[in-house]
């Protein structure tokens, strides 16, 4: 991924899911479809040009949906899901990224939760991956931080304390994404 200092951004060589992930920001799980998906790879440049991110986001999943030739529609399904929540002490202890002008990245590696200028929107996605199961962001807190924390396992709680953070198991509806070819411009490419 290539960053200017115009908000630009263009990334190379990336295939479905990680596009799919970065347009409608969740995991690949997500997603249902009948057909396979093309193996091919896509670059992907947004020239945002002072558009606010948030003001670009249905003009990104509406040109990725016409670059498949696919028709992503939203639905919920009420599933068993993690909550993540922030304690009265996760201000404090979220420590904001020293790195603002770098690219984010929340992942986990082994057992450990790597953050680097992540939002607690970013960490969700980050453990919904780790723990199979979809993860709601319910904090409330905004930013970007940056951590380092050993998950223990498919039970955080004891590690996300020590960020003033928890996540709780309740059923939820989840927003899930059904991908459909768009006849109207032949199918799926």
């Amino acid at each position: 991924m290539v960053h200017d200092s115009s908000g630009n951004v263009a990334y190379r060589g990336l295939d479905i899911p990680t596009l799919l992930r970065i347009a409608y920001g969740v995991p690949f799980g997500r997603f249902t479809h009948e057909q396979p998906l093309p193996q091919d790879r896509y670059d992907l440049v947004l020239w945002l040009d002072g558009i606010a991110e948030h003001a670009a986001a249905p003009l990104l999943k509406a040109a990725v949906c016409h670059a498949l030739r696919m028709d992503i529609r939203e639905r919920d399904i009420v599933e068993e899901a993690y909550v993540l929540s922030a304690g009265p002490s996760a201000r404090n202890l979220l420590q904001p990224t020293a790195a603002p002008h770098t690219p984010s990245f929340a992942f986990v590696s082994g057992d450990t939760l790597h953050i680097v200028n992540s939002s607690l929107d970013d960490i969700a996605i980050a453990l919904e991956s780790h723990l199979d199961k979809p993860v709601l962001n319910e904090s409330g807190i905004e930013g970007r931080y940056d951590a380092e924390v050993q998950l223990q396992g498919k039970t955080p709680n004891a590690a996300l304390s020590s960020l003033g953070l928890h996540v709780t198991k309740e059923q939820r509806a989840v927003p899930a994404y059904v991908m459909t070819p768009d006849y109207r411009d032949g199918g799926m490419r």
